[in-house]
C-alpha cells in the first residue's frame, strides 16, 4: 500500500534524525572541498587571514582519485551456447542494447562526479528514471549529500529519500503549474526564500513535495515496475556507516596547524597567541616593501 504524504513526512523526519552524524561529517568535508575550512575550525584562522593560505590539497587529491576511478568497463553479453549462431546474435543484440542505455544516459560523463562522490562521502547511489517522452529508461547518479536510502537485511534498497535545497524562483520555474503556491505572494519575504524539495521513491510511487509550503505535492507518479529502482554502494567501513576517504584528514590538518601556534606575554602583562606561519608571511611582506622603498 502506497504511503500518504503524512507518513512520508514522518519517515523523512526519522531518517534525518537517524543520519544526523553522517550529515555532519558530509557537511564538514564539503566545506573543506569548497575551501571553507574556517567553518569547520573557526579558531584556526584570524581576521587578517580568514581563508587558508595554501592550495586545497584535499580537493586536488579527490579530483585526481576520481579521474583514476571514473573510466567504465566494457559491457558485453555472452551466450550460454556459443556454437549456435542464433545465440551469438541474441547476445550481441543484448550487448548493443546495454551499451545504448549507457551511452544514452551519459553514464561515463556522470562517473567522474560519481567517483568523486564515492570517495568524498563514502557512498554512491544509482537510480533508474523513466523517460516517458522517448519511452526508455535512463540511469542517473544521485548526490549522497541529503540522500537517505533504506536497506533491508539482504542489502537491497527499499526506498530512497532525497532532499535538495533551492530558491523559490528556481523551484517555481521547474513547476510553473504550482508557481503561485510556491512563491506564496500573499506572504511578504524579501528576496527569494530558500526552500526544500523532497523526492521520495519506493516500489509503489515517486513523490515530489515541498515541506515549507504545507507539504505541497508537486508531482506524484505510480511506479509501474513494482520495485525500488535504486542501487546503493557504500565504501567499506568498520561500523557500516558511510565514511569518506577524507573524513580523518581534518584532525591531522588541525594538529599540524596547532603546532605552529605559540604564545608570549606582552608589555601589558597579557598573554597573546601568535601563529608562526603568519609571522613569517608578514615578515616577508615587510622585507619586500623595504626593498621597494630603497630602490
Amino acid at each position: 500500500m502506497a504511503l500518504d504524504i503524512k507518513a512520508i513526512t514522518a519517515k523523512v523526519s526519522r531518517l534525518q534524525t537517524r543520519y544526523a552524524r553522517r550529515d555532519a561529517r558530509m557537511r564538514d568535508v564539503l566545506s573543506a572541498r569548497q575551501g571553507d575550512i574556517s567553518k569547520v575550525y573557526p579558531s584556526m584562522f584570524s581576521e587578517e587571514y580568514p581563508k587558508p593560505l595554501v592550495a586545497n590539497m584535499i580537493d586536488v587529491a579527490a579530483r585526481d582519485l576520481a579521474e583514476a576511478m571514473a573510466p567504465l568497463p566494457a559491457f558485453n553479453c555472452s551466450a550460454s551456447n556459443m556454437v549456435s549462431d542464433s545465440a551469438r546474435k541474441a547476445a550481441d543484440k543484448r550487448g548493443r542494447i546495454a551499451n545504448y542505455y549507457v551511452d544514452r544516459s551519459k553514464l561515463q560523463v556522470q562517473m567522474y562526479t560519481g567517483a568523486d562522490w564515492f570517495n568524498t562521502y563514502g557512498m554512491l547511489i544509482g537510480r533508474i528514471d523513466m523517460d516517458y517522452e522517448n519511452n526508455e529508461p535512463t540511469i542517473s547518479l544521485i548526490n549522497p549529500f541529503g540522500a537517505y536510502p533504506e536497506i533491508d537485511r539482504f542489502g537491497r534498497c527499499i526506498s530512497l529519500t532525497q532532499i535538495v535545497g533551492m530558491d523559490a524562483e528556481s523551484l517555481a520555474s521547474m513547476f510553473p503549474e504550482h508557481a503561485n503556491q510556491i512563491l506564496n505572494k500573499n506572504l511578504y519575504t524579501p528576496g527569494s526564500p530558500y526552500l526544500s524539495l523532497v523526492r521520495y521513491h519506493d516500489k509503489d510511487q515517486d513523490v515530489l513535495y515541498c515541506p515549507e509550503r504545507k507539504d505541497l505535492i508537486l508531482s506524484r507518479t505510480p511506479n509501474p515496475i513494482g520495485e525500488c529502482l535504486v542501487s546503493v554502494k557504500m565504501r567499506s567501513s568498520i561500523d557500516g556507516e558511510a565514511r569518506g576517504q577524507f573524513d580523518d584528514i581534518f584532525g591531522f590538518f588541525s594538529c599540524t596547524r596547532t603546532r605552529n601556534i605559540g604564545s608570549c606575554s606582552g608589555f601589558d602583562g597579557k598573554t597573546q597567541s601568535y601563529d608562526i606561519g603568519l609571522i613569517g608571511i608578514e615578515s616577508s611582506c615587510l622585507c619586500i616593501k623595504a626593498d621597494l622603498f630603497f630602490l
